[in-house]
């Protein structure tokens, strides 16, 4: 017989089980212009089009927030975008399942980016075209950041991994300076770091920064690349820098000062110099597959007072490409040598 009594507690039991126990799954969808906040209760945010943060309006992102969007889309920043995460709750900038096209800063427009993830981009996963002074830090950045003008961005203590062919990990062009790039690990397959013409100095540590016209690479650490750090005609301070994995050579340099780097474990050359107004100094220069140092240029280098690997100095000699190979190249000198690490 039906006892609508116990029906009824039933009933109820389970009316305020669901009370209890529902979890409410929110969601929101976003396309053209945006702004204002989003939360980790608005998550996921799924990008159905192309973005746009207008000159003047700012968009933030609250840590937790997971944004997915549809294949080929970007985000384009005029105005500001302040994404902060946490290391226990980081923000993730991903794809439903292609690639997306990266987050882009034009004309005036300022990101600050901390504890993020950038995932799943096609071409560069940030590039920043802007006068004004944008941070990306503690975050991991599948994809190249390129710096094609504006000067002062910091990039730091960042994990960057490229993986689609010759693409580098970090891009500095000609009307960027005085930019601080300090602490990153990077793997490219292109070069790792690239400079573009740019006045560069390289850092270990961060105590003081230059005010000159100058771009400050600070402590990186490169695990594979074509080229480890490029720079291309510039004069650079290259100090305390960790090159390894890479193809072609760990360091090419036109001019400047390289001082206590390890430059080791290259496939190619561990440097490569094109030009005379350099010293190499107080670094540790072994077990790349070419040789430690090549001349392409037409002037003695003074490379003193680096450990080659080696204690002997017969041994030293073959690893070096200069006049002695051949007669249109300067002469190295590097005596005297580190007789130890």
């Amino acid at each position: 017989m039906f006892d609508n009594k116990y029906f009824l507690i039933n009933l109820i039991i389970l009316f305020v089980l669901s009370i209890f126990c529902w979890q409410p799954v929110f969601a929101k969808d976003v396309c053209r212009t945006v702004k204002g906040n989003w939360m980790k209760e608005d998550s996921p945010v799924n990008v159905l089009c192309n973005l746009l943060v207008p000159q003047g309006d700012t968009l933030s992102v609250q840590e937790g927030v997971k944004i997915v969007f549809k294949p080929n889309t970007a985000i384009r920043v005029e105005g500001n975008l302040t994404a902060m995460g946490t290391k226990e709750s980081p923000i993730s900038f991903t794809s439903v399942s292609e690639n997306w096209t990266g987050i882009q800063v034009r004309d005036k427009g300022k990101i600050q980016i901390d504890h993020c993830k950038i995932l799943s981009t096609s071409g560069a996963a940030i590039s920043i075209e802007s006068t004004s002074v944008s941070t990306i830090k503690n975050s991991k950045i599948n994809g190249t950041i390129r710096l094609i003008n504006g000067n002062g961005h910091r990039i730091e203590n960042n994990e960057i991994n490229v993986t689609t062919s010759g693409r580098y990990g970090l891009y500095a062009g000609e009307d960027s300076d005085r930019n601080l790039i300090y602490g990153n690990t990077i793997s490219a397959s292109g070069h790792a770091i690239y400079l573009s013409n740019s006045a560069t100095r390289y850092f270990n540590a961060p105590t003081s920064y230059s005010t000159s016209d100058r771009n400050e690479i600070v402590g990186n650490t490169i695990l594979r690349g074509d080229a480890g750090i490029h720079a291309d005609h510039n004069y650079a301070i290259i100090k305390e820098n960790t090159v390894k994995g890479c193809k072609r050579w760990g360091v090419h340099v036109y001019s400047g000062l390289l001082e206590g780097n390890s430059i080791h474990d290259n496939e190619g050359w561990g440097i490569s110099v094109n030009s005379q107004n350099i010293q190499i100094k107080g670094n540790k220069i072994y077990n790349n597959k070419s040789g430690a140092l090549l001349n392409q240029s037409y002037e003695k280098i003074n490379a003193t007072g680096n450990w080659w690997g080696t204690n002997k100095e017969e041994e030293i000699g073959p690893q070096i490409f200069d006049y002695f190979q051949d007669s249109q190249k300067g002469i190295v000198e590097f005596k005297p040598f580190l007789t130890k690490e």
